[in-house]
């Protein structure tokens, strides 16, 4: 007979990630929302908002960036794999399709 944790591990999809995630709590500017990531990487980010979203959406999103070289804002286009309701918040996941990263001016 298998353990609960055996079956968790059958029943678990298979991994479609193609790049390494980050665990990082940055500002994410919204056309209509602000929010928080949780993760990024190359090819995602992951973030919280109090506003919803529809998964198919292609979405517009920057977030701040802060290094030693001076603050940075990450422009992405993408679209949105995944929503969940995460209490009050709306927990989304965007796979980028298009990126540009440059230094914002003082």
């Amino acid at each position: 007979m298998m353990t609960h944790t055996e079956k968790k591990q059958i029943r678990r999809k298979p991994e479609k990630r193609r790049e390494k995630r980050v665990a990082a709590s940055l500002p994410v500017i919204l056309a209509r929302a602000s929010g928080l990531t949780r993760d990024v990487s190359a090819s995602g980010v992951f973030f919280e908002t109090d506003t919803q979203f529809a998964q198919g959406s292609r979405i517009d999103i920057t977030v701040k960036l802060t290094s030693p070289a001076g603050r940075m804002r990450l422009e992405c286009q993408g679209e949105i794999v995944r929503v969940e309701q995460h209490g009050t918040r709306m927990g989304v996941a965007v796979k980028i399709t298009d990126s540009v990263l440059s230094y914002v001016q003082d």
